[in-house]
């Protein structure tokens, strides 16, 4: 893991161009949702959905060049929700299985 001493972090924010293009894109974010918020009113500007959008977007890019710049690893993905699909899978074989089933009872009431 990289060091997390002061010095090592500054060191960070002033050479590694990925944290500083991170902080840039997260002021430009804050500085247009600064823009945004100054026009509209207060009960506008709650429900604003672009406003709201800038400022996740302010804060995941800060919070990147916070995380690269004390060195951490990016975090490791979440496990993919494989529930659904197998939902899915399960109700057509279901749906298959009651079908052949009414074609079964449907023949042998037309037999007898």
């Amino acid at each position: 893991m990289a060091q997390a001493r002061p010095t090592a972090v500054l060191e960070r924010l002033v050479d590694d161009e990925y944290v500083q293009e991170q902080l840039g894109a997260g002021v430009a974010r804050l500085r247009a949702a600064y823009r945004r918020a100054r026009v509209l009113r207060a009960h506008e500007a709650v429900q604003d959905e672009k406003l709201y959008d800038h400022v996740r977007r302010a804060a995941a890019g800060l919070y990147e060049a916070g995380r690269q710049a004390v060195g951490k690893p990016p975090p490791d993905p979440k496990p993919r929700w494989r529930r659904l699909s197998v939902l899915v899978v399960a109700l057509g074989v279901a749906a298959l299985v009651w079908d052949m089933h009414r074609a079964h009872r449907d023949r042998a009431a037309a037999q007898v």
